[in-house]
C-alpha cells in the first residue's frame, strides 16, 4: 500500500465518472443534513472491502463538502495493522476532534515498514472524511455523523486490486489482509449500521438505509 494525499483531488467530469459524481452529490446532501456528533465536526466514514472504490468515492465526495480526507492506508501499522485501527483512530482522530484540535498521526512507511517520526495533520473544520477498511469501527460509532458502506461485485474487486500500482506488494499479504477484513466486519457490523450503501460496480448507485 501507499499513503495517499489528504488534499481532495480535482473532480473528473468525464462520462465514466458521472454515476459516481451523482452518488457523491446525493451523499453530500445527506452529510449536510447531519449534525456533529463530536466537537463541531461532522465525521463521515467510508468503509468497505479492498477494491470497492472507497478512495475514489472519498475523492469524489470531498469537494462537495470542502472536506479533507484521512486515508487509513497512512495509519495502519503495516499488513497486520487493520486489527488495531480502532485504537489509533480514537487516539489520533476522535480524541482530537472532541478537544477541538486538529487530528494528527504519524504515517506508516510501507517501504521501510516503520512508523514515521514526523506528524501529519488536517485542520479541524465542518467536515472530515475518513476512508479505508475499518473506518466504520464500532468504537467510533458515536462520533460518526454518516457511515457509508461501499461494495462491488467480486469480479470488480479482483480486477481493481490487480490494476493497483501497489498490487505486487499487496498480493503476498492478500489472504492475511482479507482475514483481518473478515474479523473487522464481523466485529463492527459496519454494513449493518451504515446510513448509506454504495454499490460501485459498472455503474455506481446509492441506497439510503437509515436516513
Amino acid at each position: 500500500m501507499h499513503a495517499r494525499s489528504i488534499v481532495p483531488s480535482p473532480v473528473t467530469h468525464d462520462a465514466a465518472h458521472t454515476d459516481l459524481l451523482d452518488v457523491s452529490a446525493r451523499l453530500g446532501e445527506a452529510a449536510r443534513r447531519t449534525s456533529p456528533q463530536i466537537g463541531s465536526t461532522r465525521l463521515i466514514a467510508i468503509d468497505g472491502p479492498s477494491g470497492a472504490g472507497k478512495t475514489s468515492l472519498s475523492q469524489s465526495l470531498a469537494p462537495f463538502l470542502q472536506a479533507p480526507i484521512i486515508h487509513l492506508d497512512a495509519i495502519y501499522e503495516g499488513w497486520k495493522g487493520l486489527d488495531g485501527i480502532g485504537i489509533q483512530l480514537k487516539e489520533w482522530v476522535i480524541d482530537a476532534l472532541a478537544a477541538e484540535r486538529d487530528p494528527r498521526w504519524r504515517p506508516w512507511d510501507w517501504d521501510d515498514n516503520v512508523r514515521s517520526e514526523h506528524w501529519q495533520h488536517v485542520p479541524v473544520g465542518d467536515f472530515l472524511l475518513i476512508e479505508g477498511c475499518g473506518a466504520g469501527d464500532a468504537g467510533i460509532a458515536a462520533a460518526t455523523a454518516l457511515l457509508i458502506w461501499v461494495q462491488a461485485p467480486q469480479s470488480d474487486l479482483d480486477a481493481r486490486l490487480r490494476a493497483r500500482d501497489d498490487w505486487a506488494s499487496y498480493e503476498p499479504h492478500r489472504e492475511q489482509w482479507l482475514a483481518q477484513e473478515a474479523r473487522a466486519y464481523a466485529r463492527n457490523k459496519a454494513r449493518e449500521r451504515a446510513d448509506a450503501i454504495v454499490v460501485n460496480g459498472p455503474e455506481a448507485t446509492v441506497e439510503f438505509v437509515r436516513r
